[in-house]
């Protein structure tokens, strides 16, 4: 863990973090720490639209691809999306459930979850933060390489329910902002799937402190309780 505590710069003389500026283990969160992070998330974003240049000039081949993905899954017996989806789309209040689920847990549970973590569990945050950099440098390298065409785009059989049905999504993630053959990793399933890993590792942790913690209180009562025992005047014979 100590590698993570000293990948930010600290504030305290010779490259030491001053224990008044910031808690055991917590590199300390100032201003300049703050802007480091702004920039290396518009860094990101200028790369995604680098790529995202790039991706849009082969709709047919990332479409093509999608197709053979749809049937590679058909050889295997385990293309169940087209099925899965015919099972809610005759009901409003469960296209809608699902919409507001794919656009609502997505990056505003993933920039609060960063928030959070930035603010309570530092060390978690950087795990997360560098983990979601990593895997987003990896899509991007495989999203200019090979692009592909989600089932939504394939013309498959397959309802766009969140586009034909929901405004929100486009709120949220404008169609300049939207690269359309980025299925290839899922990184909106991907990046939940990192937030939660990290959120239940944190809750695993504090689970596992409760029995200790109840422990201790029953060991501080019965301490606390035993010199009132001891005081006690002795009656007279």
């Amino acid at each position: 863990m100590t590698t993570w505590t000293h990948f930010e710069d600290s504030d305290g003389p010779g490259g030491e973090c001053n224990e008044s500026d910031a808690p055991s283990g917590n590199p300390p969160r100032d201003f300049r720490e703050l802007f480091r992070q702004v920039l290396l998330v518009t860094f990101a974003g200028f790369v995604y639209f680098g790529v995202r240049g790039l991706t849009q000039g082969s709709p047919a081949e990332a479409v093509e691809r999608g197709l053979g993905i749809l049937e590679w899954e058909e050889s295997l017996g385990i293309a169940i999306e087209r099925e899965a989806q015919q099972l809610i789309v005759g009901s409003e209040m469960l296209v809608t459930l699902a919409n507001w689920v794919y656009i609502w847990f997505h990056w505003p549970v993933i920039i609060a979850t960063l928030v959070w973590l930035h603010r309570n569990h530092r060390l978690e945050y950087l795990l997360l933060r560098n983990a979601m950099f990593v895997s987003g440098a990896i899509g991007m390298v495989i999203f200019a390489l090979y692009p592909v065409a989600p089932p939504r785009l394939t013309e498959a059989g397959f309802i766009d329910t969140v586009t034909d049905l929901s405004t929100s999504y486009r709120v949220l993630q404008p169609p300049a902002l939207v690269n359309k053959y980025a299925a290839v990793p899922s990184l909106h399933v991907g990046w939940n799937l990192l937030a939660g890993i990290i959120v239940a590792m944190i809750g695993l942790a504090v689970a596992q402190r409760i029995p200790a913690s109840l422990r201790s209180m029953g060991r501080a009562e019965k301490a606390s309780a035993e010199p009132e025992m001891t005081d006690e005047p002795k009656l007279s014979q």
